[in-house]
């Protein structure tokens, strides 16, 4: 069965929302691209890298449960595009590993234990787009899953997860799990204490611990993955995180906002924290009653570009949306992008004075989605 098909050049607009402002020294995007497949619905928000040579490197899942990666230049010319693995329902992250060869993690349903039964797979593949090797893990739960990958200083690798004690049941705890440069585990653990929370992103810190961002959470670590602080972020979902030139960090995500279940809304929300964990400050920005959080990524100026998806009630539409802030947060910029009717944001970077949005979407709805790839300056 054929998965993807050829790249198709569509028209892409970015078109202002209700209560969005938009700068009309904003340039719209110079180069669109949708590649159309039989792609499914993905919870990963790291499966957009740049790579050394200028490029990019995309992955999404596939057909009948496997993952697509494709190589593309800095115009979204594919170079190469194939398939791999099996039995795989998600990708998490995907990065260019220092030898310039690519590494996924991904998860995979294995019921011969049990019905519900979904772990994590970490995959390397060539420069060229070969299998280097294909490594599973299978810890003392019935449900774990990858959700973000980086490489360590010593050319291994760390992964943030969650894992279920309970049968898949939604009692979530994170995880990280460190493996070498052959995919070999080194060690596991996992932070009971952060109840019902998944670890959306990760990121290496000055001191080559980490920091993790998840689900009501922010937690760093040490090298060997021990706690140095953590801090409960109720109603609050983070999804990106990055470390400041200072040593601070900046996240983005969701929060829950409004005094009762009836009144409860979602806004976007910028947080930034100390070294130390403590918050310096929180913005939240409303545009309409749902707005989930995406991606970051750190603007030349010193201030912060981040997507989303916005739910229009009218229409039962969503739709990606691009905000502009500078350095404390504030509005400076903010955008949507009116194409398809579902659509999910899967990775944004800066790269060569442009910003690139990397998500996925269906023109129709009840069809299948397609990867959307966008080019655009501030």
């Amino acid at each position: 069965m054929k998965h993807f098909s050829t790249i198709l050049l569509l028209a892409i607009l970015i078109g202002s929302l209700s209560g969005c402002k938009k700068d009309p020294e904003v340039e719209n995007s110079s180069s669109e691209t949708l590649i159309g497949g039989e792609f499914n619905f993905n919870h990963g928000y790291n499966t957009l890298c740049q790579t050394s040579d200028g490029g990019f490197v995309i992955a999404a899942p596939v057909g009948d449960r496997m993952i697509y990666v494709a190589k593309l230049n800095l115009n979204f010319d594919v170079i190469w595009q194939k398939s791999f693995g099996s039995l795989i329902f998600d990708v998490g992250g995907i990065i260019e590993s220092s030898d310039q060869n690519y590494v996924l993690v991904c998860n995979y349903y294995d019921t011969t234990t049990h019905p519900t039964g979904r772990f994590i797979d970490l995959i390397k593949i060539s420069g060229s787009g070969d299998l280097l090797w294909d490594k599973k893990y299978r810890f003392r739960y019935l449900y774990e899953k990858g959700f973000a990958i980086r490489e360590t200083e010593d050319q291994g690798f760390i992964i943030t997860a969650a894992h279920d004690e309970w049968e898949a049941q939604g009692v979530h705890f994170i995880e990280l799990l460190k493996v070498n440069s052959a995919g070999d585990s080194l060690w596991s653990r996992d932070f009971p204490e952060y109840r019902n929370t998944n670890g959306h992103d990760i990121q290496i810190t000055p001191d080559n611990g980490f920091i993790t961002v998840g689900d009501f959470v922010i937690l760093k670590t040490d090298s060997e993955g021990i706690e140095q602080w953590g801090q409960k972020l109720p109603k609050t979902r983070l999804t990106n995180v990055r470390v400041l030139p200072d040593g601070s960090y900046i996240a983005c995500g969701d929060k829950v906002v409004g005094t009762t279940s009836s009144s409860n809304t979602l806004d976007f929300i910028l947080m930034k924290f100390d070294a130390n964990g403590n918050v310096l400050w929180e913005k939240l920005y409303d545009v309409n009653n749902h707005d989930w959080g995406g991606n970051l990524c750190l603007a030349p100026d010193g201030g912060f570009v981040f997507s989303g998806t916005t739910e229009f009630e009218t229409s039962l539409a969503l739709q990606p949306v691009i905000f502009k802030t500078d350095f404390n947060g504030n509005t400076v910029w903010m955008n949507g992008i009116t194409v398809g009717n579902i659509c999910e944001p899967r990775g944004l970077v800066y790269a060569d004075d442009h910003y690139i949005y990397y998500g996925a979407t269906t023109i129709v709805f009840g069809l299948q989605y397609y990867l959307m790839l966008l080019n655009f300056t501030i």
